[in-house]
């Protein structure tokens, strides 16, 4: 059976050398070859369980380096090739108490969506088991309060009890008993084992009880408790399918990015047109790109000319002129012409692959918000069963066994970690649950984490603070016609163009009055068109166009596109007749709640940065009328992500703003990454927060949404540690010498049950936060 193996992006080379230095070779011994196996894994339910993997993996003859993310389900593992194979790796995340995610990563969309659908139906049929399973408990805990029940004879809803207790601790909560083994096995304890611990102390303490009181006869008993046991296991169910959902919707989104890749290509072969897989580029192909195509790899064009949207790369809306000698990029869209391409770069080297690879690099460095609980777990655990053992001890020397055994019982019970296992998972809940209403979706834990202490944003410009869409903003006539006259030629001819910029003339002269009819409309690559209307011969274009055609006025034309570009705007000249009579200034306008954003952040004493891969100056004529004083422009998708990690190197909390592919490595890159929901999957798919409707004044509320619900979880965390800190001493009798107090099962099981109702109270207060 096939495994999930897919190569990962080559290390860079230092990093290989110092891999490789790990082992000197041998005299005469050529140095191993450093390889990389990329494997799915299941069955990891915290942040411990990946550290706990790593842990296992990295011990493995061979292996270099291991990396496991959480998040995304993936172990990425460098090994020495001929030393070790998938075989041992497998074998080794086995042992550690997970499994390897069958079918190839190459498969298609449909078997890991697949995958990923009957994970989280089998998660949500557990968690549905087990809460029906707790209202059953509960009911027969209850007779007096269930109509039919109070005839039903003592000792058969004692035994119903104990019947569906066990299958919802040990049938619903299986995953939580096996991997609280595997992490015993490895000496690795993690919040399995707290969970476990606590259903089991509970349960077992229901048993203690009812022997204790004489079997049949304490059927009529209370503080059995088994229904405690059966509602912790349904709501941790809860919350991890909820988790579940919530992270197989993001890699949804990741995978789309993957699928802006061609899978095809043609390739010019000896003057024929040759169908072939886009993988087998190499340098040095020629591929012919067709209109409505995308480019199957990075390189270089040397016959035809066409408009190219590069949006996925650049960010930017308007489609680029591209002609014999220009640069073209993989995954971009081929507009118009037709194109011959020669590849400069494929595969993993090109563009697109690089930006994917940028992406889970810096995803694989961010740190989950559970990791504080988990390692506290790992002390937490063994401490309280030695204190247990020793309350037991200390009784049974001191006379009294039987006081020893309900003591130690008492403390497991008191000290049941669910407040703790609750501190995190109960506030994330309620602060993703309250985003979603606020149309904030929030990957988890994490983002909120993150988001909390934020102290720099940084908004992409197109798209994210403009509406990616041109616009006419200003006609300047250069002689007699009148604006609307001039408009209405001008969309007359653009209007048999499909270019954003022609659609933008189309609009606004729609807005002001009807559009004549156009003869003869030709098109004329890297330039403007032209067309004949109402008998007068009427050309559109750049300013450079109308100069090579000879057109009078072409000067003047020049030197005011120069000052319409100073303020940021795209110039587009116009000539009637062989003279220039008009030039328009076209720009991609902000959004409406742009500049109420952008204050409302600076109110909170955030730094506001622009980031943009367009000119510098329509980066600064945007910044200017948001009120942004920092601002760098010209800058591509790799250095975008570097100004963040440059920002995140001077000690600063970063958010990133953005919308685009190109956006991707930066909102990966940065401690929060925050998209549009208007905005591309890339996007989505490397950021924490996604604002469903693109209103970017909803950055704010998410950031005052995250601070209250870290603050809240800092809060539960708190709680849970010093309840912990004053119950367990007391369920070991350290106050009956000085004042005859002891806590016996029933109370520990009441103040356990009180510890966990605190958690979610508070965190509930959580549904009115971010307003």
């Amino acid at each position: 059976m096939n495994s999930t193996v897919a190569p990962v992006p080559p290390r860079p080379p230092a990093a290989l050398e110092d891999a490789r230095s790990l082992r000197a070779a041998a005299p005469g011994e050529a140095p191993p070859e450093v390889e990389s196996f990329d494997l799915g894994v299941v069955g990891m339910t915290c942040g411990a369980c990946a550290a706990r993997l790593e842990r296992v993996l990295g011990r493995v003859p061979g292996v270099v380096d291991a990396r496991v993310n959480y998040a995304t389900e993936r172990a990425a593992v460098d090994y020495r090739g001929g030393e070790v194979g998938l075989a041992e790796l497998r074998r080794a995340v086995e042992d550690a108490g997970f499994e390897v995610r069958e079918g190839r990563e190459g498969d298609g969309e449909a078997g890991e969506e697949a995958r990923a659908t009957a994970e989280r139906r089998r998660l949500g049929i557990e968690a549905v088991s087990a809460a029906v399973g707790s209202a059953v408990v509960m009911a027969l805990s209850m007779p007096h309060h269930v109509p039919g029940l109070h005839g039903v004879p003592p000792l058969l809803r004692v035994l119903g009890q104990v019947a569906v207790a066990s299958l919802v601790v040990y049938g619903a909560g299986a995953r939580f008993v096996r991997g609280a083994a595997a992490s015993v096995r490895h000496r690795a304890p993690d919040m399995n084992t707290l969970v476990a611990l606590g259903t089991t102390a509970a349960f077992v303490h229901g048993l203690a009880t009812w022997v204790r009181a004489g079997g049949a006869a304490a059927a009529e008993a209370r503080g059995l408790y088994f229904d405690g046991a059966a509602m912790i296991v349904a709501f941790l169910l809860l919350g991890r399918w909820l988790e579940i959902r919530a992270r197989h919707g993001a890699a949804r989104s990741l995978r789309g990015l993957a699928l802006l890749r061609p899978e095809r290509a043609t390739l010019l072969r000896g003057g024929e047109h040759v169908p072939v897989p886009a993988a087998d580029l190499i340098p040095g192909d020629r591929v012919l790109v067709r209109p409505g195509e995308r480019v199957p790899a990075d390189g270089l064009v040397v016959d035809g000319r066409s408009a190219v949207d590069e949006q996925i790369v650049t960010g930017e809306s308007i489609p680029v002129d591209k002609g014999p000698g220009d640069e073209v990029t993989g995954g971009t869209l081929n507009a118009s012409g037709a194109l011959t391409v020669r590849v400069r770069r494929a595969g993993r080297d090109g563009t697109l692959e690089r930006i994917l690879a940028l992406v889970r690099t810096a995803q694989e460095e961010k740190a989950g918000i559970q990791r504080l609980a988990d390692q506290v777990s790992a002390v937490f655990v063994p401490v309280v069963m030695g204190i247990a053992a020793l309350a037991f001890a200390a009784w049974a020397v001191a006379g009294q066994p039987e006081r020893g055994f309900f003591s130690a019982v008492a403390v497991l019970l008191v000290a049941c970690p669910c407040a703790l296992g609750l501190a995190t998972p109960v506030a994330v809940m309620v602060g993703t649950g309250r985003g979603a209403r606020l149309g904030l979706l929030l990957r988890g834990g994490e983002s909120l984490e993150r988001a909390g202490a934020i102290t720099d944003v940084v908004f992409d410009k197109t798209g994210t603070l403009t509406l990616g869409r041109p616009e006419v903003v200003s006609v300047h006539p250069l002689g007699p016609l009148p604006e609307g006259e001039v408009l209405a030629l001008a969309a007359a001819v653009e209007r048999s163009s499909e270019h954003p910029l022609a659609q933008a003339v189309v609009r606004a002269a729609a807005s002001r009055g009807g559009i004549p009819e156009a003869e003869g409309f030709r098109s004329v690559a890297g330039g403007g068109v032209a067309a004949t209307v109402g008998g007068r011969a009427v050309r559109v274009g750049s300013p450079r166009f109308l100069a090579g055609a000879g057109i009078g006025g072409a000067e003047e034309v020049t030197a005011a596109a120069d000052g319409l570009a100073g303020r940021g705007e795209t110039p587009v000249a116009i000539a009637v007749d062989g003279r220039a009579v008009a030039l328009l200034g076209l720009q991609d306008r902000e959004r409406p709640d742009a500049a109420r954003a952008v204050a409302e952040l600076r109110g909170m004493g955030l730094r506001i940065h622009l980031l943009s891969g367009d000119s510098r100056a329509a980066a600064q004529a945007v910044a200017a009328r948001l009120g942004i004083h920092r601002v760098e422009a010209e800058v591509d998708p790799a250095d975008k992500a570097d100004r963040v990690r440059a920002l995140r190197g001077e000690g600063r909390v970063v958010a990133m703003v953005g919308d685009g592919v190109n956006d991707a490595p930066a909102l990966a890159a940065a401690d929060l990454g925050i998209a549009l929901g208007t905005g591309t999957d890339a996007a989505r798919a490397a950021a924490g927060i996604t604002l469903v409707q693109g209103d970017l004044t909803k950055v704010g509320r998410a950031i005052r949404l995250a601070k209250a619900t870290v603050r809240t979880v800092r809060q539960n965390l708190a709680w849970a540690f010093v309840y912990n800190l004053v119950a367990i001493p007391v369920a070991a009798g350290a106050l009956v010498p000085a004042f005859g107090i002891a806590l016996d099962p029933a109370m520990a099981g009441a103040a356990m049950a009180l510890s966990s109702l605190s958690v979610v109270l508070n965190s509930l207060r959580l549904g009115s936060a971010g307003s």
